[in-house]
């Protein structure tokens, strides 16, 4: 997908349509340009779109307010620049719509062009694009609650710099059931008054603006939580009720912590990001829901990319559409959809960033919740490599605070409380893990471990490594394998060997509790392949033919060193091979 802003635009008049485009194109942007409504709804539904330009008189049946409206309903909102006469009975419905800008239907193209560059220049966020099959998955669903426009309002408390206690009180105020809920919250033990609180002015003003607005969502959203889970079996709801608690405490705590980030935000994420859950668990109903409990007991397995594979979409893709249908803010709605996208998420400021980062410490503490198995404390601790060994003590403590306040919230919000001995257990079973991780890591940091049977292949490797500092071990069957692991640091590993499957001996090394990373190697890219491959435990691939950045870039990612081709950067002794020499020949 191209990285230039995309403006799509539908006007009555081709002509003119032409000569925007071409403006558009000079000033760096990407126009696309529709004919007709169904062109216009198909560029919409499968792309990210910027701003949408759109004449309200247009030839057919449908006029612009009628087509956004249907876009509306699809859970498609595009930010719009509408042109055209609107009735005192049409420009409420614009508003509605949240239409960014209205202009007259005769306005100069040098006149729009300073609309939509305007526009595109004070939108800062990026906007998500929502697969067709999540959007329609949370439209068909008959489980999911309408969300109140009051606890709509209450969000935009969060970013709100100048809002006041009196001005929050008096909203929530409004609402009766809003009002008990926080008074039942404030009053609890929890917060220990010694005077019962009566007014949501008081509590308001006890709590701050931030935490009263937390507790609230949070409270709403496990309300929400309980109406999506009907029907599904005890040991789904259990199993997500401990997850989602979990991932909220544990990402507030970093935030609060680590990434100085509202831990309030972070809290909310948290118990956001896996709402689609509950929803695909719904809709795709026991075929769904083996899935989860196969994730939970495979322990290489992953539930994003596994969902991707067997059904199209990921859970974060459908809790995004739930947002979306609930009217939350774009930047929310971006964050929880991308909070998979590790290579380069798709956020534009470091703050979001940051919410990402620590939803996925709270998803890979909450996997290690279910299981501890070494690829899912891998995982945790490449999390939280990126704090230095400066920041291993907080990063300690908030793992600790994150686990205490999954108790206290489940407490507080009147849900299964977790094993509390087990989530001590999890709790010292991570500490006393990266030590001895760490330990293990200081003793193997410059050996990897090539299991590889192809001698032009293995020089290849050889040459690379060991010009950047690296010293190689090599084998190339299942005996050998297992005998030289435990010193390795990482292991590259050819998919297909001589006489036996690398798929086979990773997971009996997986199985034999092998931690480090693995980078599966091959010029087989099959679907099927990567299957077995992320199945075996696999960490990252790299795809043959490669070149001498290809293989460094890989090595450098998840050995945590800056390793550098040149000897001059990297110590090394020797020059390594040409860049661009590959391992093998592409597949035909």
């Amino acid at each position: 997908m191209s990285n230039k802003r995309m403006v799509a635009v539908y006007l009555a008049d081709a002509e003119r349509a032409g000569k925007l485009s071409a403006e558009l194109n000079q000033a760096g942007f990407e126009p696309l340009i529709s004919q007709t409504a169904e062109d216009f709804h198909k560029i919409l539904n499968y792309q990210r779109i910027d701003l949408v330009a759109i004449d309200n008189e247009l030839p057919g049946f449908l006029t612009g307010i009628e087509i956004l409206e249907r876009l509306n309903s699809d859970l498609l909102r595009p930010p719009t620049i509408l042109l055209g006469k609107l009735t005192s009975e049409t420009e409420p419905r614009a508003a509605a719509l949240g239409v960014e800008k209205l202009m007259p239907g005769d306005t100069t193209i040098e006149g729009l062009m300073s609309a939509i560059t305007n526009a595109l220049a004070i939108r800062t966020h990026n906007l998500v694009v929502i697969p067709p099959k999540a959007r329609k998955l949370v439209l068909q669903s008959d489980v999911i609650q309408p969300l109140p426009q009051m606890l709509v309002k209450l969000v935009g408390y969060l970013d709100n710099q100048t809002a006041s206690i009196p001005e929050l009180a008096k909203d929530i105020a409004c609402d009766p059931k809003l009002t008990a809920e926080l008074l039942k919250i404030t009053n609890s033990t929890a917060f220990g008054l010694r005077n019962k609180v009566t007014k949501a002015s008081e509590a308001v003003k006890f709590l701050g603006i931030r935490k009263t607005v937390s507790l609230v969502m949070s409270a709403s959203v496990i309300r929400m939580q309980a109406g999506l889970m009907k029907a599904l079996p005890d040991s789904l709801r259990k199993w997500y009720y401990q997850r989602s608690v979990l991932i909220a405490s544990t990402a507030s705590a970093f935030a609060r912590n680590l990434e100085g980030v509202s831990p309030e935000t972070a809290h909310i994420l948290g118990l956001m990001q896996d709402l689609g859950i509950l929803v695909m668990a719904h809709g795709f109903g026991p075929r769904y829901q083996q899935l989860v409990q196969r994730i939970q007991e495979i322990g290489q397995l992953e539930l994003e990319i596994t969902e991707k594979q067997d059904f199209e979409i990921t859970h974060a893709d459908v809790s995004a559409a739930l947002m979306l249908k609930w009217d939350l803010p774009q930047s929310l709605i971006t964050i929880v959809a991308n909070h998979h996208e590790r290579e380069s998420p798709a956020v534009s400021t470091k703050t979001e960033e940051r919410f990402v980062h620590v939803m996925r410490i709270g998803e890979a503490v909450a996997n290690l919740s279910s299981r501890f198995y070494p690829q899912r404390h891998q995982r945790l601790c490449r999390l939280l490599a990126v704090y230095g060994a400066a920041a291993t003590e907080r990063a300690k403590d908030s793992l600790a605070e994150g686990v205490a306040k999954t108790l206290e919230s489940s407490q507080l919000f009147s849900v299964p409380v977790p094993d509390e001995e087990a989530l001590q257990g999890l709790l010292k079973r991570l500490q006393s893990a990266g030590e001895e991780q760490a330990a293990d890591e200081n003793k193997s940091r410059g050996e990897i471990l090539v299991i590889e049977d192809e001698e032009s292949v293995l020089e290849t490797i050889t040459g690379i490594a060991r010009s950047v500092g690296l010293e190689v071990l090599a084998c190339k069957e299942r005996a050998r394998a297992l005998e030289l692991a435990p010193r390795a640091a990482a292991i590259l590993c050819d998919v297909h060997l001589g006489q036996e499957q690398g798929t086979d001996i990773i997971k009996e090394l997986r199985q034999s509790q092998y931690a480090r990373p693995v980078i599966f190697v091959s010029g087989d890219r099959t679907r099927g392949t990567i299957a077995k491959c992320i199945e075996a435990g696999m960490t990252d691939f790299l795809p043959k033919p490669f070149t001498e950045t290809d293989l460094l870039e890989k090595l450098s990612k998840h050995l945590g060193m800056a390793l550098a081709s040149s000897p001059a950067a990297s110590g090394a002794p020797a020059a390594a091979p040409a860049a661009t020499r590959s391992a093998e020949p592409p597949p035909q």
